[in-house]
């Protein structure tokens, strides 16, 4: 149970780039006795990196642990950086 617990104090709003976003939906979705979870961290990456390059809409990454604003502060940050 106090596994549960640290997990849902997560947020991704903590993460600093793509990259070390993609790090943290990779280890929250680690489970190797679940493969379906690295499936759900595979399809977030995907789906952000859709996002990214304009394919996909941010209303489709779900708000999950602040993960939603967390790419929308991202891709602005990207943006002013361009």
């Amino acid at each position: 149970m106090e596994e549960l617990k640290e997990s849902m104090d997560v947020s991704y709003e903590v993460a600093e780039d793509f990259e070390s976003l993609y790090e943290m939906i990779k280890v929250v979705n680690s489970d190797p006795k679940d493969p379906t979870n690295s499936k759900i961290a595979e399809d977030l990456i995907m789906m952000i990196e859709d996002v990214r390059s304009g394919e996909g809409a941010l209303s489709d990454v779900p708000e999950t642990f602040g993960l939603r604003s967390a790419v929308e502060r991202l891709l602005e940050s990207e943006t002013k950086q361009s």
